[in-house]
């Protein structure tokens, strides 16, 4: 046993020097990539840098359009309440118009002297003036 225990012995101290030799490869070559990254890292920096500006300017003109498109959203359901406005208000005019133009034509059927006053010639002045013409 004790011939066995000599022999063990420096074969454990021989593989524990190659496991140390190996694990002290493996950090110099973790070392290596460590600064090679490094360097790729400060060559790479500038480019890097830019990209963080561009996505910032990117980020902020984003922000910018998003509330254009919010006031303009706004704008148009105030526009379209405003349309929609507009709209009963020329609907109503045209009524209005269309009833005054039907109470005259019964009137001037009903009523001679209102037929006569509306057949008479239009003076050239008064129709300039009602047609809003300056005239010659």
């Amino acid at each position: 046993m004790a011939l066995a225990g000599r022999l063990l012995f420096p074969l454990i101290v021989v593989a524990a020097l190659a496991t140390g030799g190996m694990l002290l490869l493996s950090l110099a070559k973790q070392q290596g990539r460590l600064a090679g990254a490094s360097e790729v890292r400060a060559e790479l920096q500038p480019q890097l840098d830019l990209a963080n500006r561009n996505v910032a300017i990117l980020q902020a003109a984003r922000e910018e359009n998003e509330a254009t498109i919010l006031a303009l959203q706004s704008n148009q359901a105030i526009n379209e309440v405003l349309q929609d406005q507009y709209e009963t208000q020329v609907a109503a005019l045209t009524q209005q118009a269309s009833d005054a133009a039907s109470a005259i034509r019964k009137l001037q059927a009903d009523d001679q002297t209102v037929a006569a006053y509306l057949s008479a010639h239009i003076p050239a002045g008064l129709r300039r003036l009602l047609n809003n013409d300056p005239g010659d």
